[in-house]
Formats: structure tokens, sequence, C-alpha cells
């Protein structure tokens, strides 16, 4: 059996993208709210998936507060204070986000 399987079902979102491009560096397009933002648009009109996106968009911005105090390095960007910046501006935008979709969610339950 290949291992790839077992390695995406147990990589982070915000660390998928780092094999597609062959960098050591997180991909600056998974290590964002893009993932989350378009799960969380997709599946906020559904009952049980919407909690789901919630989690997941929780789980990258937590992801993404953690590699901003680790010396993050991200593909096209770099590393030091650029990838800082990068890392902790998405994770005031995903906190503000979610929190706000997590208000829809409880209304719409």
């Amino acid at each position: 059996m290949p291992a790839w399987p077992l390695k995406v079902l147990g990589t982070a979102i915000p660390e998928l993208g780092q094999g597609w491009f062959g960098t050591s560096g997180l991909n600056p397009l998974f290590a964002s709210l893009f993932v989350p933002f378009l799960l969380m648009m997709c599946f906020i009109s559904m009952k049980g998936m919407k909690w789901w996106s919630l989690g997941i968009s929780v789980g990258a911005t937590a992801f993404m507060m953690v590699a901003a105090f680790t010396n993050p390095e991200i593909a096209f960007i770099g590393s030091g204070q650029p990838a800082v910046i990068f890392l902790l501006v998405n994770v005031v935008v995903g906190a503000l986000l979610t929190r706000l979709f997590f208000q829809v969610a409880l209304n719409d339950s």
C-alpha cells in the first residue's frame, strides 16, 4: 500500500502544499485563510458540515499562530519578518472570520 494517503490524512491543512512545490516552506495558499474560508462558504448552510468547517478554521488559525512563533518559512515569501507578518495577519483575520461564522452558525441552529 502506498504511504501517501496516510501522509495526506495525517497532515495539517496548512502543511498540505509543501510537497507540491518541493520546498520545505509552507505554501502561502494553504498556510492562509483560503482553504478554511472556501470550506466555510461552501458548508455554512449545511447543518452537519458547518461545524466541521468551523473546526477546520479554528485549527488552521491555531496552526498559523504556532507557526508564526516557531521561525516560519513560507514559499515565495521567505522566512523571518515577512513570514511572521503574513501569518499574524492571517491569524487576526482568521479569528475575526471564525467568530463571525460561529455567530451565523449559532443563529441558524
